[in-house]
C-alpha cells in the first residue's frame, strides 16, 4: 500500500494566515515534528521508494536518491515493516524515526506532491 504524507493529517495548513502548501517543504518538516502519524507514513513512503531488490535484501544498492540512504536502510525497514503489520511507532523507536525521516524531506515532498496531483485527476 503506497502512502504519503499529505493524506488524513490534522495539521494545521495556516501559519499567521498564510496556507502553507501541503506539498511544501516547510510544511512537511512541520508535520513531521507534530504529528507521529505522519512520522510513521513517512517510514512507509520511503521504504516504498526502496528498489525491489533493495526491499528484498534490505539494503542500498543504487545511488538514485530513492528511499533510505546505506546508514538508515536496515532501521527504516524494520520501522516500515513494523508500522505495515498494524502496530504503532513509539518512545525511542518513534523519536529515531522522526529524526530519520527528517533526512528525507526531499523524497516526501515528491510523495506529497504526487499524491496532492493524482486527487485532482
Amino acid at each position: 500500500m503506497k502512502e504519503t504524507l499529505a493524506e488524513n493529517d490534522n495539521h494545521e495548513s495556516e501559519s499567521i494566515g498564510t496556507p502553507i502548501p501541503k506539498d511544501s517543504p516547510a510544511y512537511i518538516v512541520s508535520l513531521l515534528h507534530l504529528n507521529n502519524r505522519a512520522v510513521e507514513r513517512a517510514m512507509i513512503v520511503l521504504y516504498n521508494n526502496q528498489t525491489s531488490d533493495e526491499q528484498a535484501e534490505t539494503t542500498t544498492k543504487h545511488r538514485n536518491g530513492k528511499g533510505f540512504n546505506s546508514y538508515d536502510v536496515k532501521m527504516g525497514t524494520y520501522y516500515a515493516m513494523w508500522v505495515l503489520s498494524g502496530k504503532k511507532l513509539s518512545g525511542y523507536h518513534l523519536e529515531r524515526a522522526r529524526v530519520m525521516s527528517l533526512k528525507y524531506v526531499g523524497q516526501l515532498v515528491v510523495a506529497a506532491k504526487n499524491k496532492l496531483q493524482s486527487n485532482k485527476m
